[in-house]
């Protein structure tokens, strides 16, 4: 792998980007059983975790709020070698600069989380959008 990427999800508050996330973590672990991974804040329900895929460190932070940890996740992944970096913002602001800081560093690849108005297609909405984001990592992975 020679690039390093970072796979954003934005939107506004309360679209199910932190449950998204997290539905992306699962899809790494379930793929790759035998990556450890370091999780580096206490169970709740953000998570911020780095994943060792054969040498590859991909770091998650799923918290992406104004004023978050977004900013402190990023230099602890970049301090951990990561070379891609998944995470979510809102549509503007401070969140958002803190990736555009990132370039020309990482090839930042943008996804928008929309709202659904439809409760019962929110879950299959963040499982799509879960999928797409986890079918960009296996690509930047083997690149």
């Amino acid at each position: 792998m020679k690039a390093k990427h970072v796979s954003v999800l934005y939107g506004s508050a309360d679209v199910g980007k932190s449950t998204t996330l997290k539905k992306v973590f699962a899809l790494l672990t379930e793929a790759y059983p035998a990556a450890p991974f370091q999780n580096l804040n206490p169970p709740g329900s953000d998570i911020t975790v780095i994943i060792d895929i054969s040498g590859i460190f991909v770091g998650i932070e799923s918290q992406g709020d104004p004023n978050s940890r977004l900013s402190v996740s990023i230099d602890l992944f970049k301090k951990a070698k990561c070379s891609i970096v998944i995470c979510a913002t809102r549509n503007w602001g401070g969140t958002v600069n803190t990736v555009k800081d990132l370039q020309p560093e990482f090839n930042i690849v943008w996804h928008h989380k929309k709202s659904e108005p439809k409760p019962n297609l929110q879950e299959q909405r963040n499982d799509e959008m879960a999928q797409t984001i986890f079918n960009a990592v296996q690509k930047a992975i083997i690149t």
